[in-house]
This record gives structure tokens, sequence and C-alpha cells, in this order.
């Protein structure tokens, strides 16, 4: 079995919905609140080429940002099959806010089993891989950004990581710290719409981050949902569900709909050889290629478990929603994407381009 010879670096960076209620919260970004790390989405970004799941319990070490947060939390990883010696580096930069503003995403099991049922979607989309950017050799350093829930980044569930594994504490909406002696050759980041309030310093901050030759790839499921048949207009709650989530993520700043201005925005940074691929993911088994069949029931899980986190903090607490409400909503919206005459899908887009040699 060949192993992966790339280093990667996994950055936490979400703004969680709602107000921070440590009133100690420090406002410079240097000096990170207390908090330990989440790892569920790490394990699929270990799996970026191959699926290894042996894993073995190592001692706990420590870990310090280059921010200089110490952290002594973290588990090692290893995987009998395989030398550690060849695994990827990676590094994860996880959320330090400035302000007293969050992104809210629920952290508990039911995240854990999201994160897990989107990798699966992605997985079977990407035959096996996590990327489509036609990387040459193999990259050694390899940047993830926005890696798990990247909100409180509590340490629900154990997970081992490896040597060439490095957790860094960072917002990635403010300035990058890499310089010219610790650029990647790719950056790679999946569903981070509605985690980001200025995409062209975004963009420009990949850019500036990259080597040259390197790539930078986003990943996303957008928001919006489509049929080929008409059946859409049946999904009356869910369509409104839909409108009411981005329209509470653009009055937050943070907007969903966004994936479409990608490709131009790149290019406006600087890259070259941008491609805008989009995919469509069935909500259910009702296409008959047995690929998507399998993928839709995947997706339809996924809509079902995804639905109260992605939507909660935003209805609640920007659109003035009562938990009563929702529950009723949230009823009726899985209802509708439950119908088996509606044959819904959602779009997943695949933006990647050059930084010029």
């Amino acid at each position: 079995m060949r192993t992966p010879s790339w280093n990667m670096n996994l950055i936490f960076g979400h703004h969680p919905i709602g107000k921070e209620t440590n009133k100690e919260y420090p406002a410079n970004r240097k000096k990170a609140r207390n908090m330990r790390l989440q790892w569920n989405n790490v394990r699929f970004l270990l799996h970026m080429r191959y699926d290894f799941d042996i894993l073995t319990e190592r001692p706990l070490r420590g870990m310090t940002t280059y921010s200089g947060i110490e952290q002594t939390s973290i588990p090692r990883l290893s995987r009998r099959s395989i030398s550690l010696g060849q695994l990827p580096k990676i590094y994860i930069i996880c959320s330090q806010e400035e302000t007293h503003e969050l992104t809210y995403i629920p952290m508990k099991s039911q995240m854990i089993k999201e994160n897990r049922i989107e990798h699966r979607i992605y997985y079977l989309l990407l035959n096996g891989r996590l990327y489509r950017a036609p990387l040459k050799g193999n990259p050694e350093r390899v940047l993830d950004l926005g890696t798990g829930t990247g909100t409180d980044l509590s340490p629900i569930q154990r997970l081992w990581i490896p040597r060439n594994c490095t957790f860094e504490i960072d917002d990635f909406e403010e300035e990058w710290q890499y310089n010219e002696s610790n650029l990647f050759n790719y950056i790679h980041a999946r569903n981070l719409a509605g985690s980001i309030s200025d995409y062209d310093h975004f963009f420009a901050q990949a850019y500036n981050s990259l080597l040259p030759d390197g790539y930078l790839e986003m990943q996303s499921t957008e928001a919006n949902f489509f049929s080929d048949d008409g059946t859409r207009e049946r999904a009356v709650t869910a369509n409104l569900w839909q409108k009411l989530l981005v329209k509470g993520n653009k009055e937050f700043g943070k907007p969903l709909d966004v994936e479409h201005t990608w490709a131009e925005k790149m290019r406006r940074a600087g890259f070259v050889d941008v491609v805008d691929e989009v995919v469509k993911v069935p909500v259910g088994r009702w296409s008959p290629d047995p690929k998507m069949k399998e993928i839709g029931h995947y997706q339809a899980m996924n809509v079902r478990e995804w639905l109260e986190s992605s939507s909660l903090a935003v209805f609640t607490r920007i659109l003035g929603w009562t938990t009563q409400e929702l529950d009723v909503l949230f009823t009726a919206v899985r209802n509708d994407f439950a119908d088996p005459q509606s044959h819904l899908y959602f779009q997943v887009r695949f933006v990647y381009g050059r930084k010029p040699s």
C-alpha cells in the first residue's frame, strides 16, 4: 500500500453566532481563550486518498501554536498498517475571536454524525479522493481551512493524530501568519459558506500563502435545492426554510449563497486555470444511477441531521423564532424532503485554481 507523503495543516476558523458568555474573553487574538480541540473532522482529512481506520493510542504531547498558545491535551495517532514517518504532517489552526460575536453550531454527537455522513458523500462523489485539483507529485505541505465544526472546540470524542500533525489556533479571517519559509503546495477548504465575511480578502490570503504552482480548492454544498421536473414546488415549507436561512445568514454578515461567485473572485485574486464544477446530489434514492442512489441515501440522512444545527442559531438569534415554532418548521421541512414524489437535489460545487509560477 502506497502511503501519502504530503503535509496537511488543518484550520478551525468558524465564527459562531451569538454572544460570548465569558466576560474576560481576550480581545487580543494572540491571547487565546482556554479551549480544547474538537477532532472529529481531522479523521476525515487523514483519509485524503486512503481510507485507513486502524488506530492505536499513543501518549499525549503538548502543542504550541505560532501565536504561543500551549496545548497539552492532544493525543497521538499511530496506524498499525503504515509507517508514521510517511504520513502527512498536519497543522490545525482553530478559531480565535477578537469580537464577542461568535458563529454557533451545536457541539454534540449530532454534529459528529453529520460530519461523518458529509464525509461519506464527498468520498463517493470524488471516487475515494477528497480533492479535484490536478495535484502533481506528492505535495509536501497541505493546509486545510475550517476543519471540523470550529465553534467551541470541545473534546467530544477521542481522536488520535499523527506525529506530522500540528494544531494551530487562529481566525482565518484575520491576517495569516505564513511567510516565504512555510508556504503551501495545496490549500483545501470544505463547506465554508456561512463562515466568511470578506471573500476577496480570504482569497488574497490564500493566494499569498501558496507556493508557485500551488492550488487552492473550495468545496461546498450550496444552501439552495432544486428539481428538474417541477417537484420543488411541492416542498413549500422547505422552500420557506431555505429562503429564511439564506436571509438570516446574510443579515449576520456571513452569506450562504456565495459559491457561484468564487471562481471570479479567485481570478481577481490572481489565480489562473480556475475550474468551477457543479455536481447534482439527490436527496433520497430516486436517481436511476446506482452510485447516485447511494449518495442520495446519505444526503437524505444528512439533510435530516443537518437541518437543526444549521438553522437553530440563525432562526432564534437573528430571525427571532421560538424553539417551539422551529420544532413545527423542522418537522414540516423533513416531511418535504422525505416526500417520495419529489425529486430534489442539492448542488455541490468544486472550485479550484492555481497560483502561477
